[in-house]
């Protein structure tokens, strides 16, 4: 009697796993790289497959964004503005551990319900500090865009030898980026309820 070889069945293909898939596939190659086609062959299926369980490559982005924001882990108690360091250092750990879809994370962030409990932690702490609403909303993109910018600073590609093209000062190369971060966020912090 014949024998019939056996393997390891596959796991089911769900929106989970493609998302993994192309974030495994994005960390590894670049934004640049994925595509349907490219991400069922990591998956090992056809490409008409995917779309049982996301729309379109948008989606597909759009669940990488929500993936990345799902990685953070939001403080709980605590003083106001401890809390929002918190948010912030959260969202740069998840995307520096993710730096290719930084950019996504910028353009597509509130099209996630990911977004969601960090903006809530965030604006609930904010609201602790004494700030009317109109103030709140400042202080909320304000800090917003000092992570964003921080990040953008911290993951620009800078050609080698640019030291020597521009006078630029050596220790700007070799600054200690954390120490950076946690110097200008606790400036911006203190800055936000100032009147």
């Amino acid at each position: 009697m014949a024998r019939t070889a056996t393997s390891t069945p596959r796991a089911p293909l769900s929106r989970e796993r493609v998302v993994g898939a192309a974030l495994a596939l994005v960390d590894r190659d670049g934004l640049e790289a994925l595509s349907m086609r490219r991400l069922a062959a990591q998956l090992g299926v056809e490409a008409m497959s995917l779309y049982h369980h996301v729309r379109d490559k948008a989606d597909v982005l759009d669940g990488l964004v929500g993936a990345v924001l799902d990685e953070m882990q939001l403080p709980g108690s605590g003083p106001w503005d401890d809390r929002v360091m918190g948010v912030a250092r959260e969202l740069r750990r998840v995307v520096r551990a993710h730096p290719n879809v930084h950019t996504l994370v910028v353009e597509r962030a509130f099209r996630s319900p990911s977004v969601l409990a960090p903006v809530a932690v965030l604006l609930d702490a904010l609201g602790e500090s004494g700030l009317d609403q109109d103030q709140l909303a400042g202080a909320f993109w304000t800090l917003l865009s000092f992570v964003s910018g921080s990040l953008s600073c911290e993951l620009a590609d800078v050609p080698d030898g640019l030291d020597q093209l521009v006078d630029l000062p050596v220790a700007l190369f070799d600054a200690d980026l954390d120490a950076q971060f946690e110097r200008g966020l606790r400036t911006v912090t203190r800055a936000l309820t100032a009147e």
